[in-house]
């Protein structure tokens, strides 16, 4: 009986131990949503559209003449005048097609740039200035004409603006050589607030004329 007892009373003292000990659990860190600031700092920041930057580049240079600008039909009835070779004699109101001087350009900068050009030359090689030349006229291609029509000088689009300007008739420093020679012709342009200068080699032909 007295053992009964013992055993009865070491089992309780057992189960008040157990429930007097702390149950230990574990507990996960919460998982934080990034902050506004470190998930900018891994992502890389893109220059706005509006802030494109500018570039010039000369895609053709033609050395003619000044050309009238009112008479756009003046080369197709001059071709529509011309004699055939049967022809022995010209007609007196005759005059062979015109050649426009001209620049084309291919221009890009941030949007509603204007576009304003400082100054066209040519030069020799080695730096010596032929000729000076005054611009007019802008023209921008129109993809859906297919052709070159009336610009303002304002640049609507961050793509490439293929622009021509009609040129005046070059005014030789020198005499005009008598064989073909090599130049450089140079543009600066001011796009928006930069300043641009680009440059092409251009071959003056010079043909012989014939004697009579």
């Amino acid at each position: 009986m007295i053992l009964r007892l013992a055993l009865f009373l070491a089992m309780v003292a057992t189960a008040c131990s157990n429930q007097a000990k702390p149950v230990q659990t574990e507990v996960s860190e919460p998982q934080l949503e990034p902050t506004t600031e470190s998930a900018a700092a891994g992502t890389a920041k893109s220059e706005p559209a509006d802030r494109a930057k500018s570039s010039a580049k000369i895609s053709s240079f033609r050395l003619g003449s000044d050309c009238p600008d009112k008479k756009n039909d003046q080369t197709k009835k001059e071709l529509a005048a011309k004699p055939s070779k049967k022809m022995r004699q010209l007609p007196k109101d005759w005059s062979p097609p015109c050649h426009q001087t001209n620049v084309v350009l291919s221009i890009e900068g941030p949007i509603n740039s204007k576009v304003k050009l400082l100054s066209v030359t040519v030069s020799e090689k080695e730096g010596t200035l032929q000729s000076e030349f005054s611009p007019r006229l802008p023209t921008k291609w129109n993809n859906e004409k297919s052709g070159y029509l009336a610009w303002d000088e304002k640049l609507v689009s961050n793509e490439s603006h293929q622009v021509s300007y009609k040129l005046s008739a070059p005014k030789w420093q020198d005499r005009r050589p008598n064989g073909n020679k090599e130049l450089v012709a140079k543009v600066v342009v001011q796009v928006g607030s930069e300043t641009l200068t680009t440059t092409l080699p251009v071959v003056l032909m010079v043909y012989p004329r014939k004697v009579t």
